[in-house]
């Protein structure tokens, strides 16, 4: 009888943990994400704003070349590697392969261009101020000078708004 009584108690068990499902609760596959935050975002150019809400945003979008670990060491990010020539001038290699969202691959020109862009934005120039010149030298190294040694400029290049953009989607008047 108690086999019988456990027999049937696992029979109901199970018919209720897979017997009950009627489909009625499956949800609707979404393909929007909403994100809540205390205000909205000002624009989605990281070159042209460095309010909080922009860059959250921004910072699911763009890369920089480095980032930083959690002990604020510059890591690879698109820029796979670097070499210091001296104390003024750093070698970057960028890495091959990354594409932009048009589709069209990263190039070193893309990375000077960025570059450029953000030294002429008064919202970030003080970010790079001391760079001098950044320099393509294939398509995927670039050479970047600043005027005088500078401790902090690996990690001013990690930061939030100094992304690398694609010039071609940039200058065909695509950036709003």
């Amino acid at each position: 009888m108690k086999k019988k009584l456990l027999l049937l108690l696992m029979i109901f068990s199970v018919l209720f943990l897979f017997g009950c499902n009627n489909d009625s609760n499956k949800k609707e596959t979404k393909d929007t994400i909403v994100i809540a935050q205390g205000a909205d975002a000002k624009t989605l150019d990281p070159h042209a704003s460095n309010d909080s809400p922009s860059t959250k945003i921004r910072m699911q979008i763009f890369d920089p070349l480095l980032k930083l670990d959690g002990d604020a060491n510059p890591q690879p990010c698109l820029a796979e590697s670097w070499d210091r020539e001296n104390d003024t001038s750093i070698i970057f290699h960028i890495r091959k392969g990354v594409k932009f969202h048009n589709g069209d691959e990263m190039k070193a020109s893309d990375v000077k261009f960025s570059i450029d862009r953000a030294l002429a934005s008064p919202e970030f120039h003080e970010v790079l101020d001391g760079i001098t010149k950044v320099e393509v030298l294939d398509d995927y190294t670039i050479r970047l000078t600043t005027e005088k040694p500078m401790a902090a400029i690996l990690n001013n290049l990690s930061h939030d708004c100094i992304v690398v953009l694609s010039e071609k989607y940039v200058v065909g008047g695509n950036m709003k």
